[in-house]
């Protein structure tokens, strides 16, 4: 669970018990403070790293892009031709 802002203090996180603090994220669009909580490990027990399999299709995607760009350039200029 990603939070923005500072790490929880130490009274709040004694409240919040089920708040485990992981890593500060480096800024950016991935700043902020990031916390396990039992709802997060169940999700990443289910589904695993998720980020990693996101990346693969992006890379996937970014691949077949020129392919698919190429294919309707082809076919636009016979429809030209015609």
């Amino acid at each position: 669970m990603r939070l923005e802002g500072q790490r929880l203090s130490a009274a709040l996180e004694d409240f919040l018990p089920d708040f485990e603090f992981a890593f500060e994220g480096n800024g950016g669009e991935v700043g902020g403070m990031y916390y396990h909580t039992d709802r997060t490990r169940q999700l990443n027990t289910h589904f695993g790293d998720m980020l990693h399999k996101i990346q693969d299709l992006e890379v996937g995607s970014v691949r077949k892009l020129p392919q698919a760009v190429y294919a309707v350039m082809r076919a636009h200029r016979f429809a030209v031709n015609v």
